[in-house]
């Protein structure tokens, strides 16, 4: 009988162990690095920026690639205006334009706005879209959907002071997404 019970409280012992591990076993999603740079027609790891990485984050600049999960994004230009006619940054401010093309080479459609798609910083400090920026640049906004395989091209623009040293735009491909595309842009580069 004790010989028994022994059987049963040590039978009883796996079972729970393996059940318990089978609530343990969960899937682990593999690393993801974020996006990646795109050099010609080839994706590589690594840091595509002058600025280096940050926080683990992969940062690039004007005219590079970056790559993830089909979603190709090129900050294409970034240049200062100072507006015309009515439409003028405030006296000792300027206006940042950031051309960017989007192409959506995933198999999802997604969904840019230039609001909520779009963080800045300006020398570290947050700063907002200036609608005023764009219309005055004459680009169109980067506002609207890409189906797969389609493109979607426009700019952003903020006002920022004369003095700025350095712009970082953060680019989220899904809202609700945490993978941003990171570029940076010094003042010395757009001379």
């Amino acid at each position: 009988m004790k010989k028994k019970k022994t059987v049963l409280i040590i039978a009883a012992a796996l079972a729970a162990v393996t059940v318990l591990s089978s609530f343990g076993c969960v899937y682990v999603r593999p690393r993801d690095d974020g996006p990646t740079k795109v050099t010609g027609s080839e994706t590589v790891s690594g840091n595509g920026g002058t600025e280096g990485e940050t926080a683990g984050e992969t940062v690039f600049g004007i005219g590079e690639t970056a790559e993830y999960r089909g979603v190709r994004v090129t900050l294409v230009s970034v240049t200062e205006s100072y507006g015309k006619e009515y439409m003028e940054p405030a006296e000792g401010r300027v206006f940042l334009i950031c051309e960017f093309n989007i192409e959506n080479g995933s198999d999802k459609e997604i969904n840019v706005s230039t609001v909520l798609s779009f963080d800045a910083y300006i020398d570290d400090y947050s700063t907002s879209i200036d609608l005023l920026a764009c219309t005055a640049s004459g680009k169109d906004t980067l506002d609207g959907t890409a189906a797969p395989g389609k493109k979607l091209g426009g700019a952003v623009g903020y006002e920022a002071p004369e003095d700025w040293q350095t712009i970082e735009i953060r680019f989220k491909a899904d809202v609700w997404s945490d993978t941003e595309f990171i570029f940076k842009a010094n003042k010395s580069d757009i001379g």
